[in-house]
């Protein structure tokens, strides 16, 4: 039986089929895990210590220092190390087996992008293994074993180890004698969250605090370690670290819950000391979509008037400055904290992470203020005074994207799916859909995102000044073909609002005191005819989902009982295989309530669901192998 309790969930990273399949993964921005120091593998299983990456490598059965050892055959085969804390030595064995005249790197990095050799092997390497050791710097957390270049022979690596600055350091300032007590959550949104506590009595130097989503902080700092804020120790983030007895914790998305840690600190430098034990804990949970009871009280779909009286809902609303996205929305929404004090954004088209030191720069960091409703269709591009109108500037509609690979590809072409690839960039693809018209095909995550700007912005400025917002058909004499609503209004089902883009609405709110109505009530994309921004009086429900397959194979079965039940159930699950299923539940609102990973094994699986804090009424359940998906109703009573 495997026990599954989630009373939270996270920003999607992919997003497929029906109303989405949202798969669930926060780690760390890099992909894998940190260690805290000191960390070290002899290569004797193939399970790798938390932290540790291999691309290619293989293994020396019969030799290494105590075999076996990790076997280089190739050029870019590579072990990434990624720590939490300042390295101290850093020692391997080495081997050569017929190597010659290429180059073996060892390599770091502060944020896993930016490289800097630390030794470079170039030389024949003897047959036996020799002992090294390397001395990274202190502000290091990432060390790479790069295959750099092979020109003939394979590298043998063994024993690798990474000490602690702090392991041969006795003289560390005197430890507090008390945590600091009586912490408290204020100010609760769905997209931020304040705190403030009370000084420890006698007061330290300072005090770091962690943060962990939807589980018990047991990660403590190390003695003789400075953290900055976005640093990770062990699965905590440590949000500040300072003398401050308040904080607002940067990141936070709604219906999830955050665990907080607090500790005392004295000393600076190498010789700090932390009090580990008995931390001030809080966990609290964030709100759900912000959205006022009555904002919609005066909308009917059963109305004429639907689209109009939508329109005027949200228009008009605050107009925000175009130039002040920057300071305002990435800096106080969008960027994430990473190491070093840094921070990061996303490309929302590629996935593209880009690091960078406050204050954000749009030229420096070459990405731009994406307009998803493309700056040539809306209708008021000539006016003289375009840049100061609302439609500009609406930050519902405006996402950073990378300029040069991903804005300008983008250009002036409608969203689509490629199904014959012309160029990618990472995750984005431009192409021509299965009609030959060359597309734009945004990253899976964003799909339904883009699709409800989209929308939203038709809606929101249809009719201002006797303009028609409808989408574009033909788009310009040069691009003789419109934007396919059906294709959007599939993404918008595939692709619902999860609760990252439910704060980012609710953050946008709290602006220009306006939402998107489409994150809201996603079933009034049905009632409107993006074509000609009419009212469409009876929609199928769902609407336009073109091309969606439900793939089921007789290999792979599902049942759950009982059914109805009171959130706690059996899911028993035949599989044709090992593999990795996802597990979710969606509401008549098309809602992502509940989402889960799980690994299964071939033949049948007992997976025991214990959902919590469900609202009797219908749901679905989705489960989605590694090639099909199947749904089931679910009744809650």
């Amino acid at each position: 039986m495997h026990t599954i309790v989630i009373k939270y969930f996270r920003r999607k990273l992919m997003k497929t089929n029906t109303c989405a399949i949202l798969f669930l993964l926060i780690v760390n921005f890099f992909g894998f895990a940190q260690v805290v120091l000191p960390t070290s593998w002899s290569f004797a299983t193939a399970n790798l210590p938390l932290g540790w990456t291999q691309s290619g490598t293989g293994f020396y059965n019969a030799s290494g220092n105590t075999p076996p050892a990790c076997k280089f055959d190739d050029t870019g085969d590579n072990l990434t190390i990624h720590f939490a804390n300042a390295p101290g030595d850093l020692t391997y064995y080495l081997a050569g087996n017929s190597f010659a005249n290429g180059t073996f790197l060892v390599e770091e990095s502060t944020d896993g992008i930016g490289w800097t050799t630390l030794h470079s092997h170039t030389a024949a390497v003897t047959s036996n293994y020799i002992l090294y050791t390397d001395v990274p710097l202190s502000t290091s957390r990432y060390i790479r074993f790069n295959y750099f270049s092979k020109v003939s022979g394979n590298i043998g690596l063994d024993d690798v180890n990474i000490d602690t600055v702090s392991s041969n350091n006795n003289s560390f300032a005197t430890e507090p004698v008390a945590q600091a007590v009586n912490l408290i959550f204020s100010n609760i949104k769905s997209y931020r969250i304040s705190a403030a506590f009370t000084a420890a009595s006698p007061a330290p130097d300072g005090y770091i605090f962690l943060r962990k989503t939807g589980s018990a902080i047991t990660d403590i700092p190390l003695d003789g370690n400075v953290y900055q804020r976005g640093d990770m120790i062990g699965g905590s983030k440590v949000v500040f670290s300072g003398n401050n007895l308040a904080f607002i914790p940067n990141g936070i998305i709604a219906n999830t819950s955050y665990c907080f840690a607090i500790f005392a600190y004295n000393g600076s430098g190498t010789v700090r000391n932390y009090l580990t034990s008995n931390p001030l804990i809080g966990i609290v949970t964030s709100q759900g979509s912000m959205q006022p009871l009555t904002y919609y009280s005066s909308i009917s779909t059963a109305s004429t008037t639907f689209v109009t009286d939508l329109h005027n809902k949200i228009n008009p609303h605050t107009i925000q400055s175009y130039s002040n996205y920057g300071a305002k929305f990435i800096s106080h929404f969008i960027a994430r904290d990473t190491i070093g004090g840094q921070r990061a954004i996303t490309c929302v088209y590629s996935g593209e992470n880009k690091i960078y030191s406050e204050p954000w720069d749009w030229t420096t960091n070459g990405f731009s203020r994406e307009h998803t409703y493309c700056q040539s269709w809306m209708p008021t591009v000539n006016n003289a005074n375009f840049q100061t109108l609302p439609e500009y500037s609406d930050y519902h509609q405006l996402f950073p994207v990378n300029q040069n690979n991903a804005n300008a590809v983008r250009s002036n072409f409608p969203l689509g799916e490629v199904v014959n690839i012309i160029s990618t960039y990472l995750d984005s693809k431009f192409g021509t859909n299965r009609y030959g018209q060359q597309v734009y095909e945004p990253r899976d995550i964003q799909k339904g995102d883009a699709a409800r700007a989209l929308m939203y912005q038709a809606v929101c400025y249809n009719g201002v000044g006797g303009f028609d917002w409808r989408f574009p058909n033909p788009i310009s004499s040069t691009i003789p073909y419109g934007q396919d609503q059906s294709i959007l209004k599939k993404w918008h089902y595939q692709d619902p609002p999860d609760n990252y883009e439910i704060a980012r609405n609710d953050f946008i709110d709290s602006l220009q005191h306006n939402r998107n109505p489409f994150i809201d009530n996603p079933l009034y994309a049905c009632y409107i005819d993006f074509s000609n921004m009419t009212h469409i009086a009876s929609p199928d429900i769902p609407c336009n989902i073109v091309g969606i397959a439900e793939n089921k194979m007789s290999d792979n079965l599902f049942t759950l009982a009982p059914n109805p039940s009171n959130g706690n159930f059996i899911v028993n699950c035949t599989s044709a295989k090992n593999q990795n299923i996802h597990i979710k539940i969606v509401d008549t609102m098309c809602r992502i309530v509940y989402s889960t990973e799980q690994k299964i094994n071939t033949g049948i699986n007992s997976i025991e669901m214990r959902v919590q804090n469900l609202n009797k009424g219908i749901y679905i359940l989705e489960l989605l192998f590694e090639n099909e998906k199947q749904t089931k109703k679910l009744v809650i009573d």
